[in-house]
């Protein structure tokens, strides 16, 4: 139970680093803020998942296969998102044409940026 509460809470928390990653694209702070609250939230997924099965509230008791591919499958976002946060750190700015297409341009026309 507790498991599922700081699930729900984390999801309940997600727009705020949401709404820091939309304000702040070009922030590594807020990148990583980001996907460090969705490494959280897919690992409290998978934490979940092993305490059904452990203690036996499956309607139905998967078979060995699909339990390790719920296993892995569960785990994967938090393996990526944990990845790439220090990337962000390190990269510091989102590659070029991160975003260019669906956003507006914050420059000025005289500054070069054309818009598409």
């Amino acid at each position: 139970m507790a498991v599922n509460l700081a699930y729900l809470a984390f999801i309940a928390f997600l727009p705020f680093p949401s709404s820091l990653l939309g304000e702040y694209v070009n922030n590594s702070v807020a990148v990583t803020i980001y996907a460090c609250s969705i490494a959280i939230i897919s690992l409290s997924e998978a934490l979940m998942v092993e305490i059904a099965y452990r203690d036996g509230l499956f309607r139905e008791i998967p078979d060995a296969a699909s339990l390790r591919w719920q296993r892995i499958l569960s785990v994967m976002p938090a393996v990526y998102f944990l990845a790439t946060a220090p990337l962000a750190i390190v990269a510091r700015r989102p590659p070029s044409g991160a975003g260019s297409c669906c956003s507006p341009c914050p420059c000025s026309s005289s500054d070069g940026c054309r818009p598409r």
